[in-house]
């Protein structure tokens, strides 16, 4: 399973061959209400309203949406792999720290942390490389010493 920040990357992968399932994110966190400690449920509620209340969908088609989006996110486990595929900035720090609260998906960032830490796979490791591991090792202790 491969879980995009938009649909935008899943044309991009698909186009690259990229294998498996594609779980695009479709929902602008950095725009309007994301309460804190709620259900993935209750939070996708609220943001279905609010996309809905803005005019950019019918409440309807978007709670169908975002129902099929929680439930294939529920059963990520019957997947061999699976990958977050989100650009480093606040928008997607801010969707990890909600999704965090549902226990499969601190599984899912854990792994994907441990993966994108591993230094052996480069070449070379320039300043940029070590930055990045910082980074990545400061949410590791985060999410490991809550």
């Amino acid at each position: 399973m491969n879980i995009t920040n938009g649909d935008c990357a899943v044309e991009i992968m698909r186009k690259a061959n990229i294998p498996g399932v594609f779980l695009p994110w479709r929902d602008v966190l950095h725009d309007g209400p994301v309460p804190d400690h709620v259900s993935l449920e209750a939070l996708s509620r609220v943001r279905a309203e609010f996309i809905s209340s803005r005019g950019w969908g019918d409440l309807e088609d978007i709670d169908k949406e975002f129902i099929e989006r929680d439930n294939l996110l529920k059963y990520f486990e019957k997947y061999e792999k699976v990958i977050l595929w989100f650009e480093h900035d606040l928008y997607d720090d801010d969707f990890i720290d909600r999704v965090l609260e549902n226990k499969l998906a601190l599984k899912i960032k854990k792994a994907d942390i441990e993966d994108n830490i591993n230094v052996l796979r480069l070449n070379s490791l320039e300043s940029k490389d070590l930055e990045r591991v910082a980074k990545y090792h400061r949410a590791w202790q985060k999410l490991n010493n809550p």
